[in-house]
């Protein structure tokens, strides 16, 4: 199975109100809505084993802490909620991707001088406290849209020698969503799988 970054723009604000309890109908709501996806994980963790999606699910929208036995499913539960939240931005340029590729990218960036490391960008950890698997895998980064425009504005007019033009086409991307968080006033959240 390839790996690869989906990227989400999301108030931040709404998504932790949205798991935070604030709407009894939201777990529903998001049931409905993801039906197909929904019964495509359930199907996909019974078979591995895993924890039951729609139960994670609701816990997660009505504020109730996941236990550490839901972290094989909490990125995929959290990503139906930013999905609801926000919008799912272009990803082409990130999948597949491995680990090694986001490796490269930080090394390209090191060497213009450039002090941001893209794998801390997108493995700092979820904007609201779930578990995940001590694997790494999935992972979950964010960025608040302040962060994001601050990124923004320090990578502007610079430019990354030394990049193979699927790296070029990568930190386009990911400069692009840096773009979108500052003109819409919304953070990022990532999701490695």
């Amino acid at each position: 199975m390839s790996r690869g970054l989906s990227t989400y723009l999301v108030d931040l604000r709404k998504l932790k109100r949205s798991c935070g309890g604030s709407s009894s109908k939201l777990g529903p709501a998001l049931e409905a809505k993801f039906a197909t996806r929904i019964e495509d994980l359930e199907r996909r963790n019974r078979a591995n084993g895993r924890p039951a999606v729609r139960q994670a699910l609701k816990k997660l929208v009505s504020g109730q802490r996941l236990q550490r036995t839901h972290a094989p499913v909490a990125a995929g539960v959290l990503e139906l909620v930013a999905s609801h939240c926000g919008s799912f931005l272009p990803n082409h340029a990130w999948y597949p991707c491995d680990t090694r590729f986001i490796r490269g990218l930080d090394r390209a960036m090191r060497s213009a001088e450039i002090s941001v490391s893209i794998s801390e960008l997108l493995f700092n950890g979820s904007p609201i406290a779930i578990p995940l698997p001590s694997s790494g895998c999935p992972a979950v980064g964010h960025l608040d849209a302040r962060a994001a425009a601050a990124l923004r504005r320090q990578l502007r007019g610079r430019s990354v020698a030394d990049v193979d033009p699927r790296q070029a086409a990568a930190l386009r991307q990911f400069t692009g969503w840096l773009d979108r968080a500052a003109q819409t006033r919304m953070g990022l959240v990532f999701f490695y799988y």
